[in-house]
């Protein structure tokens, strides 16, 4: 039945239509019964129907189906396609399988609303040239499509639902990467934030370092300023001592200088005398107990 549906709606879609045998269009409406009947043979397939609806614009994209009941009370309801607003079917085998007058009815839907069309009839002539007439069973080719489509959309489904379980698969993965990568990213900024630290921490210490060895600097500074004075002082000390050293043996050659002119051991005379040596001297000749300076100083006052 499968390559039955391919084949009309292939037929339908233009595909084969050029081979098939054209009706006259025949006339049926929706408002009122006009009685309109179509003839055909027993079994023929290579007939196209057309049909036209004068009392209603039918919109491009409607579905179009057809509904047809035997003689028998088999059924038949298959699609039909709409081209320039006529309406075409090609029968199937089912649809001419019976001898007699069948009813129809043409459905249109669109936005799962349905427009159907006063009966129109069907009048089946036995055809001679079959050897065995055609078992006749009910045929829903529009049901076939319905299946065979829900199958396509179900097999779309799965590769769909395969297709989004691989992507969530992969979503979840790179999840995965993503968590690890971040609990690496705060490890990082962690041992980031501690190296940090222990910089500023070194460059505080540093610093503090560095502040006290200013201030040793200062401190050696000012120590060295210090000892450059008193340095300066000191030898400002030493040149007034080398100068008071000088003035002392300045004023002792002057001393030595008058006191010369004056003591003479060698020569007497009334205008110097002995020094202290040559009168102990002289007194130690003569065994005369040496006398004291202080007995000579008395002796002037005689």
């Amino acid at each position: 039945m499968d390559r039955l549906v391919s084949s009309n709606l292939s037929d339908l879609k233009g595909e084969n239509m050029s081979n098939l045998l054209n009706s006259p269009q025949m006339l049926i409406r929706l408002h009122h019964d006009i009685l309109t009947s179509v003839n055909a043979i027993q079994g023929d397939t290579g007939r196209l129907w057309n049909f036209v609806i004068d009392d209603y614009e039918i919109p491009t994209d409607a579905e179009i189906r057809l509904y047809l009941e035997k003689p028998s009370g088999k059924r038949i309801y298959n699609p039909g396609i709409l081209q320039n607003s006529i309406i075409s079917f090609q029968p199937t085998e089912q649809t001419l399988a019976e001898i007699g007058q069948s009813i129809g009815q043409i459905q249109i839907t669109l936005n799962k609303q349905t427009i159907t069309s006063y009966p129109f009839f069907l009048n089946v002539t036995r055809n001679y040239v079959l050897n065995a007439g055609i078992e006749s069973t009910d045929e829903f080719l529009i049901l076939d499509n319905l299946i065979d489509d829900a199958q396509k959309t179900l097999a779309e489904m799965k590769a769909l639902i395969t297709k989004v379980t691989n992507q969530e698969n992969a979503r979840v993965e790179a999840e995965k990467k993503r968590i690890t990568a971040e609990n690496a990213r705060i490890e990082a900024e962690k041992q980031r934030q501690e190296t940090l630290k222990n910089i500023l921490d070194a460059a505080d210490n540093a610093n503090a370092k560095a502040t006290l060895a200013q201030d040793a600097a200062d401190n050696a500074n000012n120590k060295a300023g210090l000892a450059d004075r008193a340095q300066g002082l000191a030898t400002q000390a030493a040149e007034k001592a080398n100068k008071a050293a000088q003035d002392a043996w300045d004023a002792i050659e002057g001393i030595q200088g008058a006191v010369g002119g004056i003591i003479n051991d060698t020569t007497p005379s009334v205008a110097t005398t002995y020094s202290s040596n040559k009168i102990n001297a002289l007194f130690a000749s003569a065994n005369i107990k040496a006398i004291t300076n202080s007995q000579i100083d008395s002796l002037g006052t005689l």
